[in-house]
């Protein structure tokens, strides 16, 4: 299970059996005003439709009428973009919900995107969890609206799991049946309170432990920012924390990682009935949601997706101004070639150049966004996005 970044897929995620999208496109999907609206419906801000009939989330808490009707609108949303779900019920309450979208190449070969959907505060009736954890749901939904009509070669499991405030007991059950010896997981991605950032400085966190590839696996995922210029600062930790739901993945050895909230400037209404969408920092909640993204089209958008421990994102290249007018000044540390890509994949322009300072002149083109691809004589390769301006 190790994942070998192969950059052209970052522009085509193609083979010959397969011809995927462009992969910016799909973060530049993620919608805002979608991610906010299933945090308002599953904290009971509005009201959502339900086997026929308006009502309203309200508290999800584990014994609360709200967290069953969480369960049925999650499943509700995943049939609605299309895919068929499955409800593991694991105690007298307690329901896990399941999609599962089958990969073209590796049907048995598997990514998950999980978060948990029960909530806790006190008192119980108003536990509302926004940031904790209506915001890693609305990612996770969000990812299944836009992946719903794409292909990818990997299958992608949408997970939402119930009761981790009582001790991640919904994901040790489903983790626990998971038939890992019919489907190699390559990976699991879990969103836990993605949506609070007071001090406005974009620190996240990627919590990982030498299971698996976690550890490689937070490393590449920390380039993927920089080189899709997402701009969130990463801090990855390690030994992470076990107190979410990638944990009961860690239990069985399978690679996971965890994205969350700064530790320093954490949801100071965690666990409390102050847990509100009002408090959310918009762009910080849709950037994270972008990097899942990112991380998920990256390794599970390839045909060949193990991890390596030297890859493209290590080189240091340097490209400025970004926006440009036309005119861009590169920064490379070997002789080596660039490859120029619109936004729909086409080959517009391939030059040979040298280690140091070279220009890139890009007048020709249409504003508009563009890939750049730098391959060094030695065959590694670094891809930056541009913005070519009017």
């Amino acid at each position: 299970m190790r994942i070998k970044l192969v950059l052209l897929s970052l522009l085509f995620f193609g083979t010959a059996k397969a011809q995927l999208q462009p992969f910016d496109a799909w973060i530049q999907e993620c919608n805002l005003d979608s991610l906010k609206q299933q945090v308002k419906n599953l904290t009971g801000v509005d009201t959502v439709l339900i086997n026929g009939i308006k009502q309203t989330i309200g508290s999800r808490y584990m014994d609360q009428p709200g967290n069953a009707k969480a369960a049925s609108y999650l499943k509700a949303e995943l049939e609605r973009f299309g895919y068929t779900t499955n409800t593991q019920s694991f105690s007298a309450l307690g329901q896990n919900i399941i999609a599962k979208k089958t990969g073209s190449l590796y049907p048995d070969k598997a990514f998950f995107l999980t978060a948990h959907y029960d909530a806790i505060a006190v008192p119980f009736s108003l536990a509302i969890g926004a940031d904790d954890n209506a915001s890693g749901c609305a990612a996770v939904l969000e990812m299944a609206r836009i992946l719903q009509d794409k292909t990818l070669p990997y299958t992608v499991y949408f997970a939402f799991f119930d009761e981790e405030e009582q001790g991640l007991i919904g994901s040790e059950a489903y983790a626990g049946s998971f038939d890992f010896q019919g489907t190699e997981v390559q990976a699991v991605l879990n969103l836990d309170m993605i949506a609070n950032d007071r001090n406005n400085d974009r620190v996240m966190e990627l919590h990982a432990r030498p299971y698996g590839n976690s550890l490689e696996l937070a490393e590449k995922i920390q380039k993927l920012n920089d080189s899709f210029d997402i701009g969130l600062t990463i801090e990855i930790r390690n030994p992470g924390t076990t107190a979410s739901d990638h944990s009961s993945f860690w239990d069985q050895g399978v690679t996971a990682i965890l994205f969350i909230e700064d530790a320093q400037d954490f949801n100071p209404y965690y666990h409390t009935r102050f847990d509100s969408i009002q408090y959310f920092n918009d762009s910080f909640f849709l950037q994270n949601t972008q990097l899942a993204l990112a991380s998920l089209g990256w390794f599970g958008g390839q045909a060949d997706s193990r991890l390596s421990t030297e890859t493209a994102l290590d080189l240091k290249v340097k490209f400025f101004p970004n926006p440009t007018q036309g005119l861009v000044y590169m920064e490379l540390p070997q002789n080596g070639s660039i490859s120029v890509y619109d936004a729909q994949g086409k080959h517009v322009q391939t030059e040979t150049v040298t280690e140091g300072n070279s220009p890139l002149n890009l007048h020709a083109y249409q504003a508009g966004l563009y890939f750049v691809v730098y391959t060094t004589e030695s065959g590694q390769s670094s891809s930056k996005r541009l913005i070519l301006q009017p």
